[in-house]
């Protein structure tokens, strides 16, 4: 009896002008050097497993990934991409007859596989080869990798067992009243902030359904709001600032609500740094508002806006290269 060994499934890539376009743009901040070959080469890497993962229908975050932002590619030997709703990749480049792929220590953490491609001599075509789920080493033979025939089976796993954050419900704020609670991280204004503190509401505003369309509150008390408050970390423990986020509901007719957002310093610090960016974002991610902090703020607030019941939206505000998001249904 014969037997035959199968070839693992791999996936192969043209790599066409466009990437060679994109790899050239990216290369040529870093000059002629070691680091704008090592550039060129992640940037092929990066765009073949992003078409083979565009050809799967994964969705992809650019914004998240650090492997198209010229410092970050200065400070370290990244290729990486974000899978919405599942997390970061590593696309590691090898090169034609090389038996070892290398991975250097700096992205060797907060990552849900390491996707390996190999790349021919002439740089017209990769080749996806394999994955691993973690590293134990800064190298790795090729024998070692997994196939492809497990790749999608071992996301669908990361996304059954990642946890779902749900919208924060602004109803449930008017009819509980917050009270002193700690509902998912958030807190009455004065729980948090004491009393002090308070926000200074009524400001011109506009209606979530059209970010064009400008409208003033309605003559609804500030006792008739309910305002939440919530330490957000905006440094992910890089001794960044962490920073209040607070939120206040209006109720203005049986369906529509009035919605103030700002950002706040944290106790202890008077004023924002600077360029702190706090926008709201539509269902569907389109940027109705944008606020940056500026020198000497001691706040910052989106404009007063208004919402049906039922209508979704989120909040991000973001530093440097942290980010936070928080998604309400009024």
């Amino acid at each position: 009896m014969n037997y035959q060994t199968l070839t693992p499934l791999t996936f192969k890539v043209s790599l066409s002008l466009l990437a060679h376009s994109q790899a050239q743009n990216f290369s040529s901040y870093h000059g002629q050097t070691a680091k704008s070959k090592q550039v060129y080469l992640n940037t092929l890497a990066v765009y073949a497993v992003k078409f083979y993962l565009e050809c799967l229908g994964f969705e992809l975050d650019l914004e998240e990934t650090l492997s198209e932002d010229p410092l970050m590619q200065a400070l370290m030997d990244v290729a990486d991409l974000d899978v919405k709703n599942y997390g970061k990749l590593e696309c590691r480049p090898i090169l034609e007859n090389d038996p070892v792929c290398e991975i250097p220590p700096e992205v060797q953490c907060e990552r849900i596989a390491y996707v390996f491609v190999r790349l021919n001599s002439g740089l017209s075509e990769a080749e996806i080869i394999g994955f691993v789920k973690e590293l134990n080493s800064e190298t790795l033979e090729v024998n070692q990798l997994q196939s492809l025939e497990e790749f999608t089976d071992y996301l669908q796993t990361i996304r059954q067992s990642k946890p779902v954050k749900s919208a924060v419900n602004l109803s449930e704020w008017l009819h509980n009243k917050l009270q002193n609670t700690i509902l998912d991280g958030w807190q009455s204004v004065e729980a948090l902030l004491g009393l002090d503190r308070a926000l200074a509401l009524g400001y011109r505003g506009a209606n979530l359904r059209n970010k064009s369309t400008v409208d003033s509150p309605t003559s609804s008390s500030p006792q008739d709001s309910i305002r939440g408050a919530k330490l957000i970390d905006l440094g992910e423990g890089t001794g960044e600032p962490t920073v209040i986020l607070l939120v206040a509901v209006t109720p203005e007719t049986d369906a529509e609500m009035g919605i103030r957002v700002q950002i706040h310093p944290a106790c202890g610090m008077n004023y924002l740094p600077e360029n702190i960016k706090l926008s709201l974002l539509s269902e569907t991610g389109e940027i109705l508002r944008e606020i940056p902090s500026r020198r000497l703020d001691n706040f910052i607030q989106l404009p007063y806006f208004r919402g049906l019941a039922g209508e979704q939206f989120t909040v991000k505000a973001a530093y440097k290269n942290n980010q936070i998001t928080e998604d309400f249904i009024i």
